[in-house]
């Protein structure tokens, strides 16, 4: 691919994550393409959004709890989210970690060119359900992820 049709093909998929999240019929969006050179976010946390979409373009792909209401997980979670709605990071850090190295605990992620959509903390009557998730860690092997970020406003 020359460097135009790399850039076309970019354009193309950035359209199709905004369409893909167009479906939730909010009034406008903002669009964001990110060539991220290091691990943005390895913590599992919310976004504080509305509704956000995503797409790895190139990389490895967002990752997320595979079952969050598993009894393992389900009451670390609930105090996870208690602990952020009192602002209390620290514990709920520390929370996260535990639920990172707990090896009951697995995970999903997103495959490459995988669009994923979720409500964020701001989803009205949502707050406190929103969906925990984190970058994957980049190893040597990966140089960087390419990703697009659709944000309802």
């Amino acid at each position: 691919l020359s460097p135009v049709e790399a850039l076309d093909a970019v354009y193309d998929d950035t359209l199709d994550v905004a369409a893909t999240h167009a479906t939730a019929h909010l009034e406008g969006c903002a669009i964001t393409v990110s060539l991220i050179r290091r691990t943005m976010c390895p913590l599992l946390h919310v976004d504080y959004v509305n509704q956000r979409a995503f797409c790895t373009l190139l990389g490895r792909g967002t990752e997320w709890l595979a079952d969050p209401k598993a009894p393992e997980v389900e009451a670390i979670v609930s105090v996870i989210q208690k602990a952020m709605q009192h602002q209390d990071y620290t514990t709920a850090n520390n929370l996260k970690e535990k639920l990172i190295m707990d090896p009951r605990v697995t995970f999903n992620s997103a495959s490459e060119r995988e669009t994923v959509l979720i409500r964020g903390a701001k989803w009205p009557g949502f707050e406190a359900e929103a969906p925990l998730h984190r970058s994957p860690q980049l190893s040597h092997q990966d140089k960087f992820r390419l990703v697009v970020k659709v944000d309802g406003v």
